[in-house]
């Protein structure tokens, strides 16, 4: 086909090699396995990226578990008054020797302490939906549609930024809290 292309446009010109590829057909299903792969891989990235949201949140209800069962070991008057305040408290204040002797890991005894900020993170997560909602609403199903061109606009109104200023905010947030730095 080039060839034949080449002499019909340059009659003049030198005899050129003529080249046949035998999977020319092929090409455009090659390009459309390619489409695919990459909305897989965008579609996993989104997958992942609610994953850790909802990990965030699971570490920090183990955290809270963590102190209430440390509370309930040392009989703390802490079970009269459960309270999440009073549970921030009990975990800052709690001593070396007493998480070692209850057999906790020392590995977690920073985020056990930072649990005033665990919560404040998954409370944070449980009423403040905007970094969730932008995640969404950027997700490839809804981005290309109408539903996103309908509430795009309503990010700088409430929250002060654009739909992927928002949603970027929530996956900084994510991966610092994964990584015990609340």
């Amino acid at each position: 086909m080039y060839h034949e292309r080449t002499q019909d446009l340059m009659p003049e010109d030198r005899d050129k090699l003529h080249v046949l590829c035998p999977f020319e057909g092929e090409l455009g299903q090659i390009r459309e396995l390619q489409s695919e792969v990459a909305k897989l891989r965008a579609e996993s990235a989104e997958n992942q990226k609610s994953q850790k949201s909802r990990l965030s949140m699971l570490i920090a209800n183990a955290l809270i578990d963590l102190a209430r069962m440390i509370a309930k070991r040392y009989k703390s008057e802490l079970m009269d008054d459960p309270s999440t305040t009073r549970l921030q408290q009990f975990a800052a204040n709690i001593d070396d020797a007493q998480l070692q002797q209850m057999g906790i890991p020392k590995k977690f005894w920073s985020s056990l302490r930072k649990l005033d900020k665990y919560i404040t993170i998954r409370n944070q997560q449980a009423h403040e939906t905007s970094e969730a909602f932008a995640q969404l609403l950027l997700h490839e199903q809804f981005k290309e549609g109408h539903v996103f061109e309908l509430w795009k606009d309503i990010f700088p109104l409430l929250y002060g930024a654009q739909v992927e200023e928002i949603a970027a905010r929530k996956e900084e947030e994510d991966d610092k809290m994964l990584l015990g730095f609340p």
